[in-house]
């Protein structure tokens, strides 16, 4: 990983993911640490590297020899047992692991000698990769072989992205952006900056990676809330340095899936989804006047703004309730639809 890109999430500035944990009516989750990469969010940074930064590949990654790797129980427990014989060597033996076996309370029912045997049975390769990758990430053959499908086909598909030849279009990737929004520090990185000077147009392009068939990809906009990426992303640009006042700005996902790699597509968000990312939307009911019983509730939707207020307001108040509850006194009104 490059120095820059090392700088930038070692950076306090409030980023696109840690705000999106203010959505809803759980202000705790803000605190909480960090959710462990999972496999999706694995193969997503792993696409992003030979797409955006190919030459840190090695330095980024090691490749095991392992077909499988272990489940997520056993690399927990082999992990620890790591991260203890690292600062004491001499505690390399059974003993020690199976105290860390126990501990993580792995298959209780089972006698001592049978779960380390069951962990070791997959895990002590997977010790060997912990002591020779370093700071490397572990992934598989298997997983580098995908990635590179699904890079090949994204780089057939869209050449004017990903192989630029044309002089009068800049093409920048994983470009960092700091900026102050509503008196707080923000902060994002840019999978890839295209700047096109004859037709005077900015396009800010996420790489998404999709479990599914790529037209099917607004469920992830909605489980994900990339509108308000997106719209973070535009304002950001907006106000730096790298802004040109007469270009216009679209947003892009361009997105590769897992399940269908030989179709990567380019899905521009409209002007409408944006302003849905950044502002949000009102919750509102429809109703039959003759019978109040029948009605289709549509939930507030809210955009970056309203969660950089509620970080504010969390900042001077606490993480510990839900900003309503301290601002209504813990009363409120409820009508057939709920809470209002």
């Amino acid at each position: 990983m490059k120095q820059h890109i090392k700088d930038y999430y070692a950076s306090p500035a409030l980023d696109q993911t840690k705000l999106k944990l203010l959505l809803g009516n759980d202000p705790r989750k803000f605190l909480e640490p960090p959710v462990i990469d999972t496999q999706s969010t694995k193969l997503g940074s792993l696409v992003d590297c030979l797409v955006t930064d190919p030459g840190e590949f090695e330095t980024d990654y090691y490749v095991t020899q392992l077909e499988v790797l272990p489940t997520d129980a056993v690399k927990s427990i082999i992990s620890t047992y790591y991260d203890v014989i690292k600062e004491f060597p001499l505690l390399d033996n059974d003993t020690t692991l199976l105290k860390v076996i126990t501990d993580a309370n792995y298959y209780n029912n089972l006698k001592p000698e049978t779960k380390l045997a069951k962990v070791l049975e997959t895990g002590s390769e997977y010790l060997n990769d912990l002591k020779a990758c370093g700071d490397r990430i572990i992934i598989t053959q298997a997983d580098l072989t995908l990635a590179q499908t699904m890079v090949n086909n994204l780089q057939s598909t869209f050449p004017e992205i990903l192989m630029n030849t044309n002089p009068d279009i800049e093409v920048k990737y994983q470009v960092p952006i700091y900026e102050t929004i509503r008196s707080i520090a923000c902060k994002g990185l840019f999978d890839i900056l295209i700047i096109n000077h004859s037709e005077k147009k900015v396009k800010i392009i996420e790489l998404k990676t999709f479990y599914g068939h790529p037209l099917e990809f607004s469920s992830a906009v909605h489980s994900h809330r990339y509108d308000i990426q997106l719209a973070f992303y535009k304002e950001l640009y907006e106000l730096s340095s790298e802004y040109l006042l007469d270009y216009q700005i679209e947003c892009y996902c361009l997105v590769s899936s897992s399940t269908y790699p030989e179709i990567p597509v380019l899905i521009q968000l409209t002007d409408e989804l944006l302003k849905i990312g950044a502002v949000g939307r009102d919750a509102f009911t429809i109703s039959a006047s003759y019978c109040p019983e029948l009605y289709i509730k549509m939930n507030e939707i809210e955009g970056f703004r309203d969660l950089l207020d509620k970080y504010k307001f969390y900042q001077e108040h606490g993480f510990d309730k839900d900003q309503r509850i301290v601002l209504d006194n813990s009363r409120f009104s409820m009508n057939w639809s709920g809470i209002v």
